[in-house]
């Protein structure tokens, strides 16, 4: 028979006694966790175990008062999703949904850790650990088994088992996020799926997103001159490196406003002592 929590079950109580056939009579009562005995017309009674205490206590007894009882109770694991006993679970999904963000180019990585904790009394087995493998690496998994950490960049649903998660204990995943092989400005997706052998979480799935972003490059700086007014190069003082009434185009490898240019680009003379000896190569 599966018994499985929170999902009534039927429990048929078997007690023999010899007297029975003559002269005496079996009444049943069950004891609930948390409430008291309650009488059954019958040794079959409805059980349906609760997630913080499943315990259950049949008794037995004849006419003459002599009674026998069993106590039992189910063991489970339990994938813990509440906000307030599992928080750090609840911060990591938000952060892989909203805020992984990264400079294309920059060389870094940004890691979110993933705690799966189990409070309940068996233990919890992570029986897969699926994502997609992604265009460029951008994902992987830091996964624990056999007391190390192995990082994979696809995870299928038959690999190698995840080291358990014994009662009141967790294990902790990692996302490993990397723009190193993606360009220009872009959002990618993908979502972490986890099996469980816990009943009421047999999966768990984690959306996740990447911002990344290139910085902006310059591309081309010329020279240009203003419309309608003619270039004019004085015969006194020779000629001229920057022609006068000209100014500075600079191109960028993608759209800029000038508010995000303000302070952010600085001409000087080559011949300008106090500014070229600041610059190093």
């Amino acid at each position: 028979m599966s018994i499985t929590l929170g999902s009534p079950s039927v429990i048929a109580v078997h007690a023999t006694d010899a007297d029975v056939v003559y002269w005496d009579t079996l009444h049943y009562s069950i004891r609930l966790a948390g409430k008291p005995e309650t009488a059954r017309a019958d040794s079959a009674f409805s059980y349906t175990p609760a997630q913080y205490d499943s315990t259950v206590t049949v008794i037995v007894k004849d006419n003459f008062g002599i009674r026998d009882s069993m106590m039992f109770y189910i063991k489970f694991p339990w994938y813990e999703t509440d906000t307030i006993k599992n928080s750090a679970l609840w911060r990591a999904k938000k952060s892989l949904r909203d805020s992984v963000s990264l400079i294309v180019g920059g060389k870094k990585t940004d890691t979110v850790y993933i705690p799966v904790k189990n409070t309940g009394k068996d233990t919890l087995v992570i029986s897969s650990l699926r994502f997609n493998p992604s265009h460029g690496r951008w994902l992987r998994m830091i996964v624990p088994q056999a007391g190390k950490a192995v990082i994979y960049d696809s995870l299928l649903s038959n690999f190698p088992q995840i080291q358990p998660c014994a009662p009141d204990s967790s294990v902790i995943f990692g996302a490993i996020f990397s723009v190193d092989s993606l360009k220009g400005d872009g959002l990618v997706y993908d979502t972490i799926i986890t099996g469980t052998n816990a009943a009421m979480h047999y999966f768990d799935t984690i959306p996740v997103r990447l911002e990344y972003n290139d910085l902006p490059r310059i591309d081309s700086v010329k020279i240009s001159f203003a419309k309608g007014k003619a270039y004019w190069l004085s015969h006194n003082t020779g000629s001229y490196t920057f022609p006068p009434h000209a100014k500075l185009s600079i191109t960028f490898s993608e759209p800029m406003d000038s508010i995000s240019a303000t302070g952010a680009i600085k001409a000087f003379s080559v011949f300008d002592s106090l500014a070229t000896s600041g610059i190093k190569d």
